[in-house]
């Protein structure tokens, strides 16, 4: 568990999860604030890397077989990392990404930032959204990614929730499977659109105001280019 001195107006994650995608360079989050480090065993390498301890390694530990930590995988991963907890959970049913957000959901978590979702292995990533617009449904869960220099923050909107940001900050909304997105802030509006997977699509859109004001009806994903982290706040119909 990480002590925190907290800065007046910052936002502390109760948890930072490390998953096996793409992890951006430690540029991009090494300023952010969190107080439990939860890492999937395929991220370990990585995070090793960084010169960072996880508090939680979790998973089926089959990406630790061809790991350069110790011939002896799951010895040379608790030697390595020997004051974290090792979570050794071999069912198949759920990923890993799964295995650590049901593990943040038992502690009660109510404020999660995730790494490395997307890249490496497209059906992963597909599905690591899927898990990401589902557990949001019980915690605060924001993703980090990287797009050229850029840091994009995923999150799933609210049934209404205004957005500070910053003008001409590129957003774009993605449905699971469907939803229907008004607007106010946006260069080109949402006026009750339907957004499906199938069907209409809303990306590549930019901010035209300092605060986006959104309505959604069903499930969607909101991704946001932004030097800062997008600070939600959910309001009134």
């Amino acid at each position: 568990m990480i002590q925190v001195s907290v800065p007046e107006g910052c936002v502390v994650y109760d948890a930072l999860i490390v998953v096996n995608g793409e992890i951006p360079s430690l540029k991009f989050w090494q300023g952010l604030l969190y107080r439990t480090i939860i890492c999937t065993d395929g991220a370990a390498n990585t995070l090793r890397d960084f010169s960072i301890t996880p508090d939680i390694i979790i998973g089926d530990m089959d990406s630790i077989s061809d790991s350069p930590l110790n011939a002896t995988a799951m010895e040379g991963l608790k030697e390595h990392f020997s004051t974290a907890t090792i979570h050794h959970l071999s069912e198949q049913h759920s990923t890993d990404f799964e295995k650590a957000l049901n593990y943040a959901l038992q502690q009660q978590y109510k404020r999660i930032l995730c790494l490395g979702i997307l890249g490496k292995s497209a059906d992963h990533g597909l599905y690591n959204l899927n898990l990401l617009n589902r557990y949001s449904q019980h915690m605060e869960i924001m993703a980090l990614n990287t797009f050229e220099d850029s840091r994009q923050w995923i999150f799933r909107l609210g049934q209404n929730m205004r957005i500070h940001t910053k003008k001409h900050n590129i957003v774009s909304f993605f449905p699971f499977p469907e939803a229907t997105l008004s607007s106010q802030g946006l260069i080109w509006e949402l006026s009750s659109t339907l957004l499906t997977q199938s069907g209409k699509g809303a990306i590549r859109n930019r901010a035209n105001a300092e605060s986006l004001v959104l309505s959604c009806q069903g499930d969607c994903l909101c991704f946001l280019i932004s030097e800062e982290i997008p600070q939600l706040v959910t309001t009134k119909s």
